[in-house]
């Protein structure tokens, strides 16, 4: 069967599959989830994810895979040859390290600001935090400052590009809509154009 991706389009993890996909060569059908209005507090849907959530990859009639960096994993598995992975144990640690950084830190920041500004309005969600978003600027001037950094001395983040590129880079398309000026991080600003320029990108952002 052809894999499905239970998804919300155009959202950061399903940018990054798709583009990553794409990269690779591999389809999946597009299966979209109606996640604000309860589709994910479904029975149905929690058979497929306990926790509710998106993405979920069907590799197989009853056997998903959720947490969208895991999925980016899976796919590069898929293609043991492509550079998407590194191919040494040193190699895939700087990746993992930052698919593991993008987790724990990046998305979360990023996350409180765009829920509040983009996805609260868009559906009628409630009133806007201005203090939540306070708390997101706060971290994600942390840790954009941390990856800037990094991306001082690499071209991608670990080395020639990754999924952790994707990954990473997915959490940007929102800035716009989400107001998240990043002209302080020239390095940022560098390597987020060039993510931007890939075809894959372009498709799976439906800029193609």
């Amino acid at each position: 069967m052809t894999m499905k991706l239970y998804e919300v389009p155009k959202t950061p993890n399903s940018i990054k599959i798709h583009a990553v996909g794409y990269e690779l060569d591999i389809q999946f059908q597009s299966v979209p989830v109606d996640l604000f209005g309860g589709e994910g507090r479904s029975k149905t849907y929690l058979e497929k994810n306990p926790n509710g959530k998106v993405p979920v990859l069907e590799i197989a009639a009853g056997d998903y895979l959720w947490e969208s960096n895991a999925i980016l994993g899976y796919l590069v598995a898929q293609r043991p040859k492509s550079t998407l992975m590194p191919h040494d144990a040193r190699g895939q640690s700087r990746v993992n390290q930052w698919l593991f950084w993008q987790g724990a830190h990046w998305a979360p920041a990023f996350g409180k600001i765009v829920y509040e500004r983009v996805f609260k309005p868009k559906y009628d969600l409630g009133k806007i935090d201005e203090a939540t978003i306070a708390t997101g600027f706060e971290e994600l001037k942390r840790f954009a400052t941390v990856l800037d950094s990094n991306l001082k001395q690499n071209e991608y983040v670990a080395g020639d590009v990754t999924i952790a590129d994707f990954s990473l880079a997915s959490q940007l398309y929102w800035r716009t809509e989400g107001k998240i000026d990043i002209a302080a991080w020239p390095n940022i600003e560098r390597w987020i154009k060039q993510m931007e320029a890939r075809q894959s990108w372009k498709f799976a952002t439906g800029n193609k």
